[in-house]
């Protein structure tokens, strides 16, 4: 239930679209994509349990969408970590051809840069004005 719960949640905040990316080169680990900053009502999270109750009463929060790719040039799970002003926001493991989108809330009040790591490499980097909801 709580699975389920959260995987909800996570649909309820995939609305900010990625941007398309410059084509990694053949041998990097993974692909990296940051969409731009976006208002996510939150309001919406209402209908999740357990989840929407915590959340649901914040307003508009800034967030930013990424999305990670592993390559063919993968042979085992490569692990990743993305951070916000060099703090660890999120972080796994993405295997050959694997898949990840999730999104993140970013401070409203000052600029922020946003990044991507894998293999010891910088793989996306933006940095963000603030932006109020």
């Amino acid at each position: 239930m709580i699975r389920r719960a959260l995987v909800l949640a996570a649909a309820a905040l995939a609305t900010t679209a990625v941007p398309a990316a410059a084509a990694a080169p053949p041998s990097a680990p993974i692909q990296a994509r940051l969409g731009a900053a976006a208002c996510q009502d939150m309001s919406a999270l209402q209908a999740v349990p357990l989840i929407g109750q915590h959340l649901a009463h914040l307003p508009a929060v800034p967030t930013v969408r990424y999305e990670i790719r592993g390559t063919a040039a993968l042979d085992r799970p490569t692990p990743y970590e993305v951070t916000v002003d060099g703090k660890v926001r999120g972080s796994g493991l993405v295997g050959p051809n694997g898949f990840i989108s999730a999104q993140l809330t970013v401070p409203a009040e000052r600029t922020t840069t946003v990044r991507v790591r894998a293999a010891g490499t910088v793989h996306a980097e933006r940095t963000y004005a603030p932006l109020r909801c």
